[in-house]
């Protein structure tokens, strides 16, 4: 079991320290309230799992709040998405960027998957204290080189399925509870994209480094990480 030591940060103001048990990961895909047009839904049958979501599995170690990455190739992208950890006592809401080598993605999503760790945010908030306002939360985030910040993806969290179905449906396919894992909420499009919401095939950037934020707007709060992209750079070798 991987182990996340985070911050719970209350509405009031308040936080208290938790340690998070991940057994396993899921990342999801088109866990959207609305599909995108018909148009943009080529390749939706090479992952034929009935009814949306999709659920794909991720090894639990590869989950982390640090802020460095270190990967084998530039090849490694990330996306922002949000993250629910279903525990015992309360369900924690983060923000994340999911990682993976896009050659090894393109050969396999399962593949693509064991290649490089997700980054989380440090600080969680608790569900309860924020699902009045949760519509209105905005999932944001840049990528970039060399100190460069630039836009990268934003949307609204109306734009996913709300928290309590979207829960249900991963629970549904999965063989265990949902106490222990990390569900991610899957991705929308970039700002590089004609399709700005739902999208799941977004123009996805490697970059130097990543930032995501999670902003409510009812209580002035925000989650954020951020991490830099390094490649290993003991070994000669000749490609990059």
């Amino acid at each position: 079991m991987n182990e996340l030591h985070v911050t719970v940060r209350y509405r009031d103001g308040s936080t208290a320290r938790e340690t998070l048990g991940v057994s396993r990961i899921v990342n999801c895909g088109r866990a959207w309230r609305e599909p995108p047009p018909q148009e943009h839904r080529e390749g939706w049958a090479d992952h034929d799992q009935g009814p949306e979501p999709l659920v794909f599995p991720k090894p639990a170690h590869l989950l982390t709040t640090d802020s460095e990455v270190w990967v084998n190739t530039w090849n490694t992208y990330g996306e922002a998405e949000f993250v629910l950890f279903p525990t015992a006592d309360a369900v924690y809401v983060a923000v994340g960027v999911d990682a993976k080598d896009r050659r090894a993605a393109e050969f396999d999503l399962n593949v693509g998957n064991t290649t490089v760790p997700s980054v989380v945010s440090d600080e969680v908030w608790v569900l309860e204290d924020v699902r009045d306002g949760w519509d209105d939360i905005e999932l944001r985030s840049w990528t970039g080189s060399d100190g460069e910040w630039e836009p990268y993806q934003v949307a609204s969290l109306s734009t996913f399925l709300e928290p309590e179905p979207f829960l249900d449906a991963v629970e549904a396919k999965l063989d265990t509870g949902l106490e222990g894992t990390a569900v991610w909420s899957s991705t929308v499009g970039t700002v590089d994209d004609a399709v700005q919401g739902p999208n799941p095939y977004p123009s996805v950037r490697e970059g130097a480094f990543y930032a995501a934020q999670l902003f409510d707007p009812a209580s002035n709060r925000r989650l954020v990480t951020q991490f830099d992209v390094r490649v290993t750079d003991w070994l000669p070798r000749s490609e990059p």
